[in-house]
């Protein structure tokens, strides 16, 4: 009769403790303090962490039905994950803005995405500096308003732009054989007859592009092109030069023709 007596007093006793585990807060520690009071259940340690529950991609996808919040940890992608009522999201993706879309970080908002300090004006505002790159398999080229295949032809640039730019300045790092050896005693300037010939056999000055060649290039190179400008400039300055020369020689012959005709007449 005792036994059964101590049995049931333990069961008592017991029922007595899971009531009261489970009408209050629960604490895991390892220091023994008691639970926060706003947390159901308050886990501490400095040593140990809360493991989620791990599985595969469609293993996740498997579960049904998933309560709202249900977290767990997906092994392919290695992230966690919580059901929102509508689908699996990473977590911090409640709101859907960004999204991970394969290996892609899409933003699906409507506003702009703003980098730095600032409001964002455009879909995209960076306050402060922007870099690219290349590293490992990335090629470091930024494409603005282009099609693939645009960037299929422009694969040996680093810039490719689909429109028109503004910009206040534009600086060419071009320095190599840079026109100055036109002034040099050894360049031999083209003489005029020579140079008039070409124009008439060819329809372009030597040295400068055709209209041709430009269309069937799909352009030109800036800085190549303003070398050539250059140096046609400086050959037209040394033409010029030449001229005044003759054309003073040509003064003193006809002043020299004028004394001596005058010099006659006196006679």
């Amino acid at each position: 009769m005792k036994k059964h007596l101590d049995l049931y007093t333990l069961c008592l006793l017991l029922s007595a403790t899971l009531s009261s585990l489970f009408s209050q807060n629960v604490a895991i520690n390892e220091d023994g303090a008691a639970a926060h009071s706003s947390a159901l259940l308050d886990i501490q340690s400095s040593t140990k962490g809360l493991l989620a529950p791990r599985m595969t991609t469609l293993e996740k996808e498997a579960i049904d039905p998933a309560a709202i919040g249900l977290i767990v940890y997906d092994i392919n992608e290695n992230d966690y994950y919580f059901y929102n009522g509508v689908g699996w999201s990473v977590f911090g993706q409640s709101n859907q803005w960004w999204k991970i879309m394969g290996t892609d970080l899409a933003n699906l908002n409507t506003g702009n995405v703003t980098i730095g300090n600032g409001a964002g004006e455009q879909k995209l505002h960076i306050f402060g500096n922007a870099k690219i790159t290349d590293s490992g398999n990335s090629d470091g080229k930024l494409f603005i308003g282009t099609t693939t295949t645009e960037e299929i032809n422009a694969a040996n640039y680093s810039l490719l732009v689909g429109g028109s730019g503004i910009m206040t300045e534009l600086k060419i790092n071009l320095t190599a054989n840079w026109p100055d050896y036109v002034f040099s005693d050894q360049y031999r300037l083209m003489p005029i007859h020579e140079l008039e010939r070409h124009i008439d056999e060819h329809g372009h000055l030597p040295g400068i592009p055709s209209a041709e060649q430009i269309s069937k290039e799909e352009g030109f190179f800036v800085g190549e092109l303003q070398r050539a400008m250059l140096e046609k400039l400086e050959e037209l300055t040394l033409y010029v030069i030449e001229l005044k020369k003759e054309n003073e020689q040509l003064q003193e012959e006809i002043a020299a023709l004028k004394a001596k005709i005058h010099a006659d007449e006196q006679e």
